[in-house]
């Protein structure tokens, strides 16, 4: 909550303890006052699990939040000077070209300092889980920034990867370090073809 934020904040500032930090942060708990009071106790960057610009898509993750949230978050921490990092999952099972050009257009919107997409990988005991249709993928070759086998009622896995390319050379200026390591990886694949 806000409210316990603030006073770990409170009680690291009353010690006099000045490491620098970055949290991960759920955007529906944010306020403001909370960024305010983060940022007095040394918070230098909050990661955020923004995941789509399709509100639909949101509702689909069940993890109740709101695009006008994100806004906020993103605006709010701008404004107070902490980095903002933005965390994007692609890939949900209703996920269409439509949401996706939603998510590219939350990112130009928001501005993140730090911005990273990854592609769903449903790994064994999560709920996009099938034991039937997926007991055979080669999980050690499988994670979600290079999945070979998640598609979309709408998308390709193809599909998928082009978007997930499209995204990190658009917003290049601000890749996550694992997007530059894939970035730079499908460089060489494609230089040496």
């Amino acid at each position: 909550s806000p409210e316990k934020v603030i006073a770990f904040c409170e009680e690291k500032r009353r010690r006099g303890l000045k490491l620098s930090w970055e949290a991960n942060i759920h955007a529906t708990y944010c306020t403001k006052p909370m960024l305010e009071a983060m940022k007095g106790a040394g918070c230098r960057q909050i990661n955020v699990g923004c995941e789509s610009g399709s509100q639909s898509i949101l509702n689909d993750m069940k993890k109740g939040l709101k695009l006008e949230q994100i806004e906020n978050v993103f605006a709010w921490a701008r404004d107070v000077g902490i980095e903002r990092r933005a965390f994007f999952l692609i890939g949900m099972p209703n996920e269409s070209e439509e949401d996706m050009h939603k998510t590219e257009a939350l990112v130009e919107r928001i501005q993140p300092e730090v911005f990273g997409v990854t592609i769903i990988c449903p790994y064994p005991g999560c709920d996009l889980y099938n034991s039937e249709t997926m007991r055979d993928y080669d999980w050690s070759k499988t994670d979600e920034y290079s999945n070979p086998y998640w598609r979309t009622k709408y998308l390709t896995n193809a599909e998928l990867h082009q978007w997930q390319e499209r995204l990190t050379t658009r917003f290049s200026h601000s890749l996550a370090w694992h997007n530059r390591v894939l970035q730079q990886q499908q460089s060489e694949d494609g230089a040496r073809s």
